[in-house]
């Protein structure tokens, strides 16, 4: 029996969303290999801190900042939100996946910009 003789099988895969599943903000993410050889991806969010308190003036009922506290935190908070673990295999496939549909993106936005 030849490779073109092969009968041909599918499957159908549904897709279900668990109770648990949220949409996340990206701004970059951070990981590398583990130790037992599994790829680690951990994604993450930026944003400027927010301050413990803050004093107001309080002129004509309106409020005009004054300070922050002195123990609130200056600079960029990078907030994890989640980590991920999957094969190198299945790394593979998400780099394969990404590739393809950062071609798709370029390719419209080429196209709107003519």
């Amino acid at each position: 029996m030849g490779a073109s003789d092969k009968k041909k099988v599918s499957v159908t895969i549904h897709n279900k969303i668990s109770n648990s599943f949220r949409e996340l903000h990206v701004d970059g993410a951070y990981g590398g290999i583990t130790p037992k050889g599994m790829y680690n991806i951990n994604f993450y969010a930026e944003r400027l801190a927010i301050p413990k308190s803050s004093e107001f003036e309080v002129i004509d009922n309106r409020y005009k900042k004054i300070s922050d506290s002195i123990d609130s935190k200056k600079g960029i908070i990078r907030e994890f939100e989640a980590g991920v673990y999957m094969t190198i295999e299945t790394a593979k496939e998400l780099h394969k996946w990404l590739g393809e549909n950062i071609g798709k993106y370029e390719e419209r936005n080429l196209k709107t910009k003519k």
